[in-house]
């Protein structure tokens, strides 16, 4: 992997780590009583990224549908690639 990839995914990986949802924790709600309440978890989200390129506008609606966004981008000489990710499963 050329060290220009690494830095773009190591970018990545930090921008995901120090979102508002890693930070603050994901709100889940909770029943008690008949009512429902806010939860704050310290949990930090897991992902898991795939890197592709030249899809077609269908591929790209198909990943979306199995709950991959896109990430980021970067362009090489000859193609740009995509980088997705999604939360663990």
């Amino acid at each position: 992997m050329k060290k220009t990839q690494l830095i773009f995914i190591t970018i990545v990986l930090l921008v995901s780590c120090s979102s508002a949802e890693s930070v603050l924790g994901q709100m889940k709600s909770k029943k008690g009583h008949g009512q429902k309440r806010a939860v704050v978890t310290n949990r930090a989200p897991v992902w898991e990224y795939k890197i592709t390129s030249g899809l077609t506008e269908e591929e790209m609606n198909k990943l979306g549908a199995q709950g991959w966004e896109l990430a980021g981008t970067f362009s090489l000489s000859d193609r740009v690639n995509l980088y997705f990710k999604r939360r663990l499963r």
